[in-house]
């Protein structure tokens, strides 16, 4: 095994635990301490078949929703993302992907709006398929973060390309509402 990868793989576990553990603080993530309605140490979150209800890219009054201003961060990490990959600045990419990895989290917890309309089987089987999307993401950029950090570029690339940008459109046309926008 060459020198630098024994040096970057004990890295590997801390680019994710590390500043999740740091940026949140002992009370949890940011959106807990605000209220948000993430999950801490003393409120463990939603049961299975208990998500958070009616999460989409705007409310019912307008405002956007925690699962919208989640899928408006991803938006603009992934621009970021992009603009590092095509610069082959895989130093500059490494914290965004760490960053959309904790946004991914965060989304995977929620419940896209579509399913307040929906009961029984047809809601479960909807968060379900949105779950298992989420996850797929999430792996998605775990083999994106491996690809950076063995200085690999072109799979850097086609990872991105291929997996996780594929994934957006049809993941948006089954799981968001009309008026969501984009």
């Amino acid at each position: 095994m060459p020198t630098r990868s024994r040096a970057v793989l004990p890295l590997l576990g801390l680019s994710i635990l590390v500043p999740l553990s740091f940026a949140w603080g002992p009370s949890g993530p940011p959106d807990a301490r605000a209220g948000g309605g993430h999950a801490t140490s003393q409120d463990p979150g939603p049961a299975r078949g208990q998500e958070r209800e009616g999460r989409g890219r705007r409310a019912e009054g307008g405002e956007e929703t925690p699962l919208g201003q989640v899928m408006e961060r991803m938006k603009g990490l992934v621009r970021g993302i992009d603009r590092a990959l095509q610069a082959e600045d895989l130093e500059a990419a490494l914290p965004l992907v760490a960053d959309f990895q904790r946004q991914v989290l965060a989304a995977k917890g929620e419940v896209p709006s579509i399913a307040a309309g929906l009961e029984g089987m047809d809601r479960d089987e909807l968060v379900a398929g949105y779950r298992v999307v989420m996850v797929q993401l999430l792996r998605a950029t775990c083999d994106l973060e491996q690809a950076l950090l063995e200085g690999r570029t072109g799979e850097a690339r086609r990872v991105f390309e291929e997996e996780l940008r594929a994934m957006q459109k049809p993941a948006h046309e089954r799981f968001r509402v009309e008026d969501e926008g984009h």
